[in-house]
């Protein structure tokens, strides 16, 4: 998948309110070094609106940094 594809299908997940940004529990790396764009969402918010996320997101293996889903 494209970059400007895999940027744009997340974009509905990130947060745009100041005050929802201390509830974002998800960060999304797209792309590689140095060439990469960071989104920060919250998890519920991801799980409501895909299937795909409801699963990922509950497996109690996925990485989290600073409490954090990475």
């Amino acid at each position: 998948m494209s970059r400007k594809l895999v940027t744009r299908a997340f974009s509905k997940f990130k947060t745009k309110e100041p005050k929802e940004v201390k509830d974002n529990d998800v960060i999304i790396y797209v792309g590689k070094e140095p060439d990469f764009k960071e989104f920060q969402s919250n998890s519920k918010i991801m799980r409501s609106k895909s299937d795909y996320f409801k699963r990922i997101l509950s497996d109690k293996n996925i990485e989290k940094k600073d409490e954090k889903y990475v």
